[in-house]
């Protein structure tokens, strides 16, 4: 788990009500790699069972939050390759609850695969770096309540989160950590463990696609000690927020 940012909301303090909002907050599969077997064999056999438990980010924040109410609302999808989408109807429910919650947990990210069967993965490559379908904007309405907002990635790249990267109370970047990652990250928005990942690449502050390798250190990037700040320019004219090796944690 990667702390890029925290503006005193984490660790959560005994909430009593969490909306939980995005695609990511019910779905197994959401802390898989694209070889991973589930998502590498099983896709192609939808009968047969994992063979591993996979519990969701709402399951294991009902565990880590026994005496808080949680309200789950998807808001949007990002199934399969469906990577402009325009849906929005679930949006205005999202924004509802996240207006009568003491904080928002925004379950973000992408939808693994092999070769175009996921928004990444493998042969999944995309010419911006841009949450997939209308996730932003499901984002930046959820911003507009006021509510506190814990934006959690459950992603297999960085993803630009435009005024997010601003306004956010908190940001984690999970990547995909596999089948006991929502634990992990529940326990870390309770503060039952501190944070200790560190960015093995660098988080760009716009979708447009970098000419250099994102894991490059001299990637654009903010000065270690001023993450999500002032940012020198990489040489396609866009400033990189957090460079690799970022990473805060509670002390």
């Amino acid at each position: 788990m990667i702390l890029l940012r925290n503006k005193g909301v984490l660790p959560l303090a005994a909430p009593r009500r969490i909306a939980l909002v995005g695609p990511q907050a019910d779905e197994p599969t959401a802390v898989l790699g694209c070889y991973s077997f589930p998502l590498h064999v099983g896709v192609h056999h939808p009968g047969v069972p994992a063979g591993i438990e996979l519990p969701t980010l709402r399951e294991a924040l009902v565990r880590q939050f026994p005496g808080a109410e949680i309200v789950t609302v998807s808001g949007t999808d990002v199934s399969g390759t469906d990577v402009s989408g325009t849906d929005v109807s679930g949006i205005d429910t999202a924004v509802r609850v996240a207006r009568e919650a003491d904080v928002v947990i925004a379950a973000l990210g992408d939808r693994t695969g092999l070769f175009g069967r996921g928004t990444s993965g493998e042969g999944c490559d995309v010419e911006s770096l841009a949450l997939p379908g209308v996730q932003q904007v499901l984002l930046d309405r959820l911003l507009d309540t006021g509510t506190p907002l814990v934006a959690t990635l459950l992603a297999g790249r960085p993803y630009a989160l435009g005024r997010a990267a601003r306004e956010a109370d908190a940001i984690v970047q999970c990547f995909f950590p596999g089948a006991e990652g929502t634990a992990a990250v529940a326990r870390v928005l309770s503060g039952a463990v501190d944070p200790s990942g560190r960015l093995p690449v660098g988080v760009p502050p716009g979708p447009a696609p970098s000419p250099r390798p994102i894991s490059r250190p001299g990637w654009g990037g903010a000065r270690m000690s001023r993450p999500w700040t002032r940012a020198r320019r990489s040489p396609s004219g866009t400033a990189c927020r957090t460079r690799p090796s970022h990473g805060a944690t509670w002390s």
